[in-house]
């Protein structure tokens, strides 16, 4: 995939130094162990009808501004979702992973995940199961929980 800058601009990955690589992919993908969505806690929604007459979907943050295809939807769940115990945990850049207007999560359980999250125990499991960049990922993890997930509540 391309590497994509803060701004969704492509980057030549050629020139950048390990750590400006590092940080282009944590500010749009979760490393292994860290992603809500693999905590069963969260999930993205999108609005049917544009998908139904053709549109495909690009899950920027565009889309759910006042013009976008799913602007229906922002409007429902700025008013909605708190009621049912949900929230937007990236709703405001708050210097680490991306605006995502359709990035839901459910607080309670989500809160409880937060609470088992140890760096030690992740980078034992990114030693038994290395992957690309996993020496890398490791020597960053107590900085990268704090700005990429723990920042998100």
């Amino acid at each position: 995939r391309t590497l994509m800058s803060q701004d969704s601009t492509p980057l030549d990955s050629d020139v950048l130094d390990d750590q400006a690589k590092f940080n282009a992919i944590a500010h749009w993908s979760a490393l292994p162990g860290t992603s809500r969505h693999h905590w069963g806690t969260d999930f993205d929604v999108f609005l049917q009808a544009p998908i139904e007459n053709g549109y495909r979907v690009q899950l920027t943050p565009e889309e759910f501004s006042e013009n976008g295809p799913s602007f229906a939807l922002e409007s429902w769940l700025t008013e909605n979702l708190e009621l049912f115990g949900f929230y937007r945990p990236y709703q405001i850049f708050k210097g680490g992973v991306a605006v995502e207007p359709w990035h839901i999560s459910y607080r309670k359980i989500a809160n409880d995940y937060f609470k088992q999250i140890s760096h030690k125990e992740l980078q034992q499991v990114y030693q038994a199961f290395p992957f690309i960049g996993s020496s890398f990922a490791s020597d960053q993890l107590i900085n990268y929980l704090e700005q990429y997930v723990f920042s998100a509540d």
